[in-house]
This record gives structure tokens, C-alpha cells and sequence, in this order.
């Protein structure tokens, strides 16, 4: 990961977590920076928007967290390795898009975009899905599946992953359907959608991507998008069929 930024956010995050302050030495040494580099790094996460608390002899501390998506923010939920196959961006035309050129590229299973806002996001059957820049999820993953895989089961199978992901963090009742949607009374918070590539003359599928919106939830976005990625994961590691 390049970078001290985000490094250090992590750092700091998981301090505040355990209820402590972390000083700029220790993390200078975990993470065998300079003390200025620490430094400079606090000080470009407070223009992010992050409140962090100094008290001299004590160290840093998160006051107010902006609720970003972020490197440092995922790495409190996920390793490293994982998180170097994200792909985030502020907004973009779609999260399918750009994973299409990542995967065209050479992108291997598991690779996710992700964006706060899409200026062209779709919906099934073409429908146009409003993507806003309202603390929602987007986000795109690609799978490239062995001979055996049903893909016939793999939309429900992710609206699943969302729903259980969901109740779990906020203890709501949300329901997901065969159709890849999931609802909270009644009221669609999460689509899937999934675009398929194959070869015409053969049928042989080159890739899949799994598009998914979440409405804004009352939950950690950074903690609610790494269950859903570590959700999927275990889907692509067995046969969708299966489940």
C-alpha cells in the first residue's frame, strides 16, 4: 500500500477502538516511519474531515469519524492482501464500468470497485439506478468461475450476503428476495445486479460482475462493505449451486 496516510489512520483507529490513545512514536515505530511523517499524515487526514484529538505525552485519538471509505478504514476489517484488490474512487460512471476495464486487464476473482456516487449507474433490464452521494455503497465485484459454478444462484445468493451483513450490524429484520433485492419493511434498500461476459460461438464465461447498491444503513459503511466483500469471497469459493 502506498502511502502513510491511511496507514496511520488505521493505526489510530484501532487505538480509539481500544479505548486508548496511540502516541506519534508508536506508530512511527509500527509502522517504521518518520515522527514528521506522522505528523503530516494526521494533519492530511483532519483536511479528509476526520477529528483527531492530541493531548501531549498521550498521543492521538479519533473524535469524530467522517464515515469515509478508505484504505486505513478497511484495513480495521480486512488484511492487507484483501484490501489491495479494491479498487476505490469518489464517483464514477459506474462500478461495472471500471471493473469491466480492471477485469479486461487482467483482474483476477475477487477484485472489487467501489464508489460513494455513480453518474450513470444501471439497474436490471437497463432501468437507470439513482446513485447520489448520501453515504450509500456501490460497488462492483468480479468473479471468474470454474466449469461447475450455477450462476443461475448467484444474485440471491449476494442479496443474501447483504441482508444477513445488515441484520447482523444493526439488528434490523431486512428481507432479501430471489430477484437480488432487499427490502426493510417493505422499502428496497439494496439491488444486485449481474452482467455476465461470454464468448458468443462457445457460451464459455470469461467473467462475472456482481453490481451491488446499499441505500444508506445505520451501520459503519467501511464495516458494512467488508462483510458483504468477505460474504461474497465464501460464495466464489464454493459452488453456487450448492447453497
Amino acid at each position: 500500500m502506498t502511502g502513510s496516510k491511511y496507514p496511520v489512520l488505521n493505526q489510530i483507529l484501532r487505538a480509539t477502538c481500544d479505548g486508548r490513545y496511540i502516541s506519534g512514536q508508536e506508530i512511527a515505530d509500527s509502522l517504521r516511519l518518520t515522527r514528521s511523517a506522522v505528523n503530516k499524515a494526521v494533519a492530511a487526514l483532519r483536511e479528509e474531515g476526520y477529528v483527531i484529538d492530541a493531548v501531549k505525552h498521550k498521543g492521538y485519538r479519533i473524535e469524530n469519524d467522517p464515515d469515509l471509505i478508505n484504505p486505513g478504514e478497511l484495513l480495521t476489517f480486512l488484511d492487507e492482501d484483501r484490501v489491495e484488490k479494491i479498487a476505490i474512487y469518489d464517483s464514477v460512471v459506474s462500478t461495472n464500468v471500471i471493473l469491466h476495464e480492471l477485469a479486461e486487464n487482467g483482474a483476477e476473482t475477487g477484485q472489487v470497485a467501489v464508489a460513494s456516487s455513480q453518474t450513470s449507474g444501471r439497474g436490471r433490464n437497463g432501468s437507470r439506478f439513482d446513485s447520489p452521494d448520501n453515504k450509500s455503497i456501490y460497488m462492483s465485484y468480479l468473479l471468474r468461475p470454474s466449469d461447475d459454478t450455477d450462476i443461475k444462484g448467484i444474485t440471491p445468493s449476494v442479496a443474501r450476503v447483504v441482508a444477513d451483513v445488515i441484520n447482523t450490524e444493526t439488528g434490523a429484520k431486512v428481507i432479501a428476495d430471489e430477484s437480488g433485492d432487499v427490502k426493510l419493511k417493505g422499502k428496497k434498500i439494496c439491488g444486485v445486479l449481474t452482467e455476465i461476459l461470454s464468448e458468443a460461438e462457445s457460451g464459455y464465461i470469461r467473467y462475472i460482475m456482481i453490481g451491488v447498491g446499499i441505500r444508506p444503513v445505520n451501520v459503519k459503511r467501511a464495516a458494512l462493505l467488508a462483510g458483504v466483500i468477505k460474504g461474497i469471497d465464501d460464495i466464489g469459493t464454493i459452488k453456487i449451486k450448492d447453497l
